[in-house]
């Protein structure tokens, strides 16, 4: 800021040979550096007040000082000084709150101790009492005074913790004094626990059922192959003259959607109803083509049949086949209300053409609805391509 007010100072040394500066005061450059920084921050136009008025050279110079010095760098000056004093209490009022409403030793606050106590001033009894922080010192200077080998157990850990500059020895979050409940860090530890223990089983459950999966799939690869070898070498040898059915080929399952009964809805949803129908062999979707509301079903056009299996085994008792119902809102979308699944050994179970009723709980309803479904199977002559 001196050098500014040095800078300003040369301009009216110059002035005085030509008129400009009136004021004999400035009748050398030292004279007028004083004389900028006396009258220049002590008057509210700056030294423009003790020149003589003039609208020559002088008048932007008179502009530019009041502009500079009297309006932007002090009140800059004034603005550092002031945040930096604010920010100075601030950090003091921090300072003072974490030390008289937190606990120093278990950093838990005023409030907390205030609002468990039976008693007036919990907090100060607290820290008076439970964890008075004079008493962790005095413990730290009796470890240091103590000779290693006269340590007991405790000891020896709390001078472990000491000679790391670890706290955890200190009681965080936890004091005796608050109702018999877990800290936080603990109830979380414990939910974490659980939730790793049952994760655990998830899998472990989900590894055997998939160890059970491929063992009895390793079985039925093994039958299929050795029927496979068995009718090559039947081929190759000329047993045969004709292809023939044999068990490894399996049967080729076809399914048709007849109805959905018992589904307490009005008329405009039931006949919004539709139907996916997922399998090994690809996915299906069917829509409603009428509606029954003396039994409350949605129709379906139960001769339109989808090929859901090929190559199927009575022994394939894991769910393949997958039947979604779903409502639609009008605005072509649907949502999910109800799932049917089955297995391909359970239709083979049935008659080679036949209807079956399969039950299933929609969503938001108590009595279970019924899907009609109709089935048909034959024997499969060829083995389905890996396509």
């Amino acid at each position: 800021m001196q050098f500014i007010h040095f800078q300003y100072s040369t301009p009216p040394f110059g002035m005085v040979g030509n008129g400009e500066m009136g004021n004999q005061l400035c009748n050398s450059l030292w004279n007028c550096t004083k004389y900028m920084i006396n009258f220049g921050l002590q008057l509210g136009g700056g030294p423009a007040d003790m020149l003589d008025a003039t609208m020559g050279v002088r008048l932007w110079f008179d502009f530019f000082f009041f502009l500079i010095i009297s309006v932007i760098w002090v009140n800059v000056t004034f603005g550092i000084i002031i945040d930096t004093f604010s920010a100075l209490r601030g950090d003091k009022e921090a300072r003072l709150k974490d030390t008289t409403e937190f606990c120093f030793i278990c950093g838990l606050d005023r409030q907390t101790f205030d609002r468990s106590s039976d008693v007036p001033d919990g907090f100060k009894i607290h820290i008076r009492n439970d964890h008075n922080m004079w008493s962790y010192l005095g413990f730290i200077f009796f470890i240091w005074e103590q000779d290693k080998d006269d340590d007991d157990g405790l000891e020896y850990y709390v001078r472990h913790k000491i000679d790391g500059n670890e706290i955890t020895w200190f009681p965080l979050n936890k004091s005796m004094r608050l109702p018999a409940s877990d800290s936080r860090t603990e109830e979380m530890q414990k939910k974490l626990a659980a939730s790793v223990e049952a994760a655990q089983a998830g899998i472990t459950s989900r590894l055997g059922d998939l160890q059970s999966d491929v063992g009895s799939m390793l079985e039925n690869l093994t039958d299929v192959l050795r029927d496979v070898q068995q009718y090559a070498e039947e081929t190759e040898q000329g047993e045969q003259e004709e292809q023939e059915w044999f068990p490894a080929l399996g049967y080729d399952i076809s399914l048709g959607v007849v109805e959905v009964s018992g589904a307490e809805q009005p008329e405009e949803e039931l006949r919004l109803l539709n139907l996916r129908v997922i399998a090994d062999s690809g996915m299906y979707s069917c829509n409603t083509t009428g509606v029954d509301m003396a039994r409350k079903a949605a129709l379906f056009d139960g001769g339109a049949l989808f090929l859901v299996g090929e190559n199927a085994q009575p022994t394939d008792k894991n769910p393949s086949l997958s039947i979604q119902i779903l409502q639609g809102t009008g605005a072509g979308a649907s949502k999910f209300i109800g799932v049917v699944e089955l297995s391909l050994g359970e239709l083979l179970q049935q008659e080679q053409e036949c209807t079956i009723d399969r039950p299933f709980q929609r969503m938001g309803q108590v009595a279970d609805c019924v899907i009609t479904l109709k089935v048909e199977w034959e024997q499969s002559r060829t083995f389905a391509s890996s396509d």
